[in-house]
């Protein structure tokens, strides 16, 4: 990493933390369907991506990509299963209004459950770690440039 990647993330890290416990600047439900749909568009080109570039790996690469993508799928569904604890369903978010409608054990389910995608989605991709590391460097076989994966 050089040195001005490095000070781009440290000011990003000092940024995040100046603005990760203020206020939200709108609506909840608004920031959190904006993060959605943000979330759901990135997923989207990800997987495109996965797809896209997959077939140019070799076999030992294409598995480790394999695992990365169902880590990546279980933390998109950690990601939505924030939707129904923060929200309309547990309101989490809501203790008192939570507490009124007796949903302690939604939450505490939802909860467990989101323990578990994360869990999962951790595993696989430290298995692809794995995989991946164990495979030979020149992992990409002859394909259009424009497919090409590039190591940095």
């Amino acid at each position: 990493m050089g040195s001005r990647t490095f000070w781009a993330l440290a000011a990003g890290g000092i940024v995040y933390i100046g603005f990760a416990y203020m206020p939200l600047p709108a609506a909840p439900s608004i920031v959190y369907g904006l993060a959605g749909g943000a979330i759901t568009v990135m997923l989207l080109a990800i997987l495109y991506r996965w797809a896209r570039d997959r077939d140019g790996l070799a076999i030992p690469m294409r598995r480790a990509s394999d695992l990365r993508m169902i880590g990546y799928f279980f933390l998109a569904m950690a990601t939505y299963t924030l939707c129904p604890l923060m929200g309309v369903r547990a309101f989490a978010l809501q203790p008192a209004r939570m507490i009124e409608y007796g949903l302690e054990a939604d939450a505490a389910y939802l909860s467990f459950h989101l323990l578990i995608e994360l869990v999962l989605g951790w595993m696989f991709i430290l298995l692809s770690t794995r995989i991946a590391a164990r495979s030979p460097d020149e992992s990409v076989r002859e394909v259009p440039s424009e497919h090409v994966l590039t190591r940095r």
